[in-house]
């Protein structure tokens, strides 16, 4: 048995492209979220106040 997910829709090319254009960083792209499209396609990011770095240091996360 396999999961299947769809592709990338609604606003997540929006998304995209003005957390480029405004040089944010967001939890999802930061720690290689899987499940970055499913946010993205509904409009809503979370986003990093420092920047890049991240003073949690969770174990299963990858900032």
């Amino acid at each position: 048995m396999w999961i299947r997910t769809g592709l990338p829709h609604g606003e997540y090319a929006a998304v995209d492209a003005l957390l480029g254009e405004l040089g944010l960083s967001t939890v999802c792209r930061e720690a290689h979220c899987p499940n970055r499209s499913e946010c993205w396609s509904a409009g809503t990011a979370t986003l990093m106040l420092l920047g890049s770095r991240c003073t949690r240091r969770c174990q299963f996360c990858a900032v």
